[in-house]
């Protein structure tokens, strides 16, 4: 009669670019806070806008880099452990919940990218990946005040996730006019995801561990196809305009779950193990085949598309060379178009043969906007010095009611600066930026709680309920305090 227990299993809203993004791609990028879709003038136009690839000039251009970006996230939940109505108390009943901390390692974010004029045409080839932290490392147990040993607060949202998106890509740039140049990328891409969490087989108001499933995931799409397109104006030398959009990536992702049962679940039935086995072939949505531990698994969700433009201010010297710039941008990330992730599971109670549900995964997104102002002053006589500065601000990704740790939503202020160095015919940048989420606390929000789609933050699901009578449990109420911190290097040759 436990059927279906496992599917929110794979409520695993992968966030390796984040609910939102984290920080910005490439170096002298990275220092102007992204501050850089009129300005890109190396192979990292590539993803800021492709139409300003032809800022190269009669030149060949290679880029590499990587930032490196830590992530300290903690979460203290609201309350203390629940007593069972049932009378059956663990030991850690009515402690506090403890403080909980991610302890992801640094994670790189590289971009190598190559770009050359020939005739009235730019190209460019390179691999990015879309800038964030996707990593999470949070416990599956905690101690208490009282020494007991008990199941983390946390682990109805995330215990640990670790994904990757890359896209090798290619574009180009082309002259439409005197000074106006429009240019477009095209990618084709892969991710891989791998995410733990636990969810509930039973409705478990006591969140008692024997009534919950363990379940990681682990998908791929070596398919993912995607482009951009931008212009670039530059009618003054004073002034230069860059715009650009960039489609949504679309992930489609297949691979296999394991899910292991709490006691409770595993021995429902007496003298009989109960297990998550594969379903029929017939019966299957994802793939056929799977085993015990590997059940076949598929995941559908998309990062969005988003829209930037910027406008450039530049101060010349009276050769024309460049001494100075001021750039100001305006993105669009239309996340509130992606909140639906949809993850099955082609697996079924091994007792009485019913398969596991759907489940859809919702993080209530609403759209990013963001502006930018960044700038750079060259000095130096022999060697040529330049030293970049940013500050940038981003809206909410969710309210504040949606706010969970395997995404971060929360509005952002960022800083960031750094120093590129020119050798010979080599370009070093180097720089650091602090992107610094507002804390957050989010309390029960009362609804009505017999009508699951006024939900306005999430559930605990329990998939041997249906859909529209999902039980109310919401699991993140508490304070949650998050910071970043980016190192960029680059080393732009030109020839």
């Amino acid at each position: 009669m436990v059927v279906g227990f496992a599917a929110l299993a794979l409520a695993a809203g992968p966030s390796w670019a984040g609910g939102q993004y984290a920080g910005d791609n490439g170096s002298l990028a990275a220092q102007r806070a992204g501050a850089f879709t009129a300005r890109a003038d190396d192979p990292t136009a590539l993803y800021y806008n492709p139409a300003a690839l032809f800022r190269i000039g009669d030149h060949r251009q290679v880029f590499l880099g990587v930032n490196l970006v830590s992530f300290d996230q903690s979460f203290q939940r609201d309350g203390s452990y629940r007593h069972d109505t049932n009378g059956d108390d663990p030991t850690y009943a009515g402690d506090p919940y403890p403080t909980v901390h991610n302890d992801g390692p640094v994670q790189p974010v590289p971009f190598v990218a190559a770009a050359f004029t020939t005739g009235k045409l730019a190209l460019a080839i390179g691999v990015f990946a879309p800038h964030g932290y996707g990593t999470r490392n949070y416990p599956d147990s905690v101690r208490t005040v009282s020494g007991a040993q008990a199941p983390a607060p946390q682990r109805y949202d995330i215990i640990s996730q670790q994904g990757v998106i890359a896209l090798p890509s290619a574009g180009f740039a082309y002259p439409i006019k005197d000074g106006v140049t429009v240019g477009a990328r095209a990618s084709y891409g892969f991710a891989h995801l791998q995410t733990r969490r636990f969810a509930q087989g039973l409705a478990n108001r006591a969140e008692l561990s024997d009534r919950d499933t363990d379940a990681t995931i682990d998908v791929s799409d070596n398919k993912i196809i995607t482009w951009g397109a931008g212009i670039h104006v530059h009618t003054s030398p004073g002034w230069e305009l860059g715009a650009s959009y960039s489609a949504p990536i679309e992930i489609h992702a297949r691979g296999t779950a394991d899910v292991e049962l709490g006691d409770l679940l595993r021995n429902i039935m007496p003298g009989q193990e109960t297990q998550i086995v594969p379903v029929p072939d017939a019966m299957a949505q994802c793939a056929p085949g799977g085993a015990v531990g590997a059940i076949k698994t598929c995941l559908d969700m998309a990062l969005p598309q988003t829209a930037q433009a910027g406008l450039r201010w530049i101060t010349r010297d009276g050769g024309g060379r460049e001494l100075g710039d001021l750039e100001i941008d305006v993105r669009w990330e239309n996340w509130s178009a992606v909140d639906k992730i949809v993850a099955v599971m082609d697996g079924q109670n091994s007792t009485v043969a019913q398969p596991v549900n759907p489940s859809d995964v919702r993080h209530g997104f609403e759209d990013v906007y963001s502006a930018r102002l960044g700038g750079s002053r060259v000095f130096g006589d022999q060697r040529q010095y330049m030293a970049s500065f940013g500050l940038g601000y981003e809206s909410a990704a969710a309210p504040t009611s949606w706010t969970r740790l395997d995404v971060d939503t929360a509005p952002r202020f960022s800083a960031s600066g750094g120093l590129s160095v020119d050798v010979g015919s080599f370009r070093v940048d180097a720089g650091v930026a602090i992107v610094d989420p507002a804390d957050r606390h989010v309390y029960d929000t009362p609804v009505d709680q017999t009508n699951a789609t006024a939900r306005v933050q999430p559930d605990v699901p329990v998939p041997l309920q249906p859909a529209d009578a999902q039980p109310y449990h919401p699991f993140n109420a508490g304070s949650y305090a998050t910071r970043y911190l980016i190192a960029s290097f680059g080393l732009t040759a030109t020839w």
